[in-house]
């Protein structure tokens, strides 16, 4: 299983931990598995990680797109079993 998207909370939430003790989810692998996609623009420094992949079973990398106008930075998911 595998949750992609915008969860308005970081992956040191209580939402994101309940994720990962409750339902066994853990964060998807990669160096922008950390990196902040909100706010989208140029600041890699100033923002927060809302943006992410949460996988149970399987594997999975991400890796964060560059900005493209949006007020977040896409991201993109491989996964595999």
């Amino acid at each position: 299983m595998l949750w992609i998207g915008d969860f308005n909370a970081t992956p040191w939430s209580s939402f994101v931990h309940d994720a990962y003790d409750q339902q066994s989810f853990r964060l998807a692998a990669g160096d922008s598995a950390w990196s902040p996609t909100w706010p989208g623009g140029t600041r890699r420094y100033f923002g927060v990680p809302i943006d992410f992949a949460l996988i149970r079973g399987g594997a999975a990398t991400m890796r964060m797109g560059p900005p493209i106008g949006s007020d977040h930075r896409p991201i993109a998911v491989s996964v595999w079993r």
